[in-house]
């Protein structure tokens, strides 16, 4: 259980229609939860909160933490969203020290 797993699976959610479709008009911090577990991203509420409460720099609760993070994406696009997380939490090297790219096998975005 790990707040990069929260991460990864928001990343999953913004790029598998299916997650989206599984999560789409559920607002409750457990239906999330539920669902990662699913697809194989453990994590507890606090962890997800943290996570949130980061990107957003507002106090996020069990109750508010979906909303938090949906109004997140809308304000600032999901694409930005997600690699603020994945900076925060996982790390990243900048573009120019990117392995792919250094073996000219660059990902596609």
């Amino acid at each position: 259980m790990s707040r990069e797993n929260v991460v990864l699976f928001l990343s999953a959610v913004n790029t598998k229609p299916e997650l989206r479709q599984c999560l789409a008009g559920k607002q409750e911090i457990r239906d999330w939860i539920e669902a990662a577990n699913e697809a194989g991203f453990e994590f507890v509420s606090s962890e997800f909160c943290t996570v949130i409460q980061t990107i957003t720099e507002v106090t996020v609760t069990a109750e508010n933490a979906v909303t938090e993070y949906i109004l997140a994406r809308q304000k600032i696009g999901a694409k930005k969203s997600e690699r603020v997380m994945k900076r925060t939490f996982i790390g990243g090297l900048p573009r120019a020290c990117d392995p792919w790219s250094l073996m000219g096998t660059a990902k596609q975005k």
